[in-house]
């Protein structure tokens, strides 16, 4: 797992993006305004912390989570 912190875009990020053998988890996201010092205009970007995965570590943590949740409300999930 690779954390990205303070990342900009101009395109607000998708929550997730799943590649063939990685996963990007785009969180924090919130929306910036950058002033152009060229054109005196602002413009919107958003800067967010992204998280990249393998395909391997995600599905592990997801696992984790779901067994967390699960306890928490006393469900069986292996029934």
């Amino acid at each position: 797992m690779t954390i990205y912190e303070n990342v900009r875009s101009t395109k607000r990020p998708s929550d997730i993006e799943i590649k063939e053998t990685l996963v990007f988890k785009a969180s924090n996201i919130h929306e910036v305004i950058v002033d152009d010092p060229m054109t005196e205009d602002s413009k919107i970007e958003f800067e967010y912390t992204l998280t990249e995965y393998t395909k391997d570590e995600y599905i592990l943590k997801t696992n984790a989570d779901v067994d967390f949740i699960a306890m928490e409300l006393g469900v069986d999930l292996d029934d």
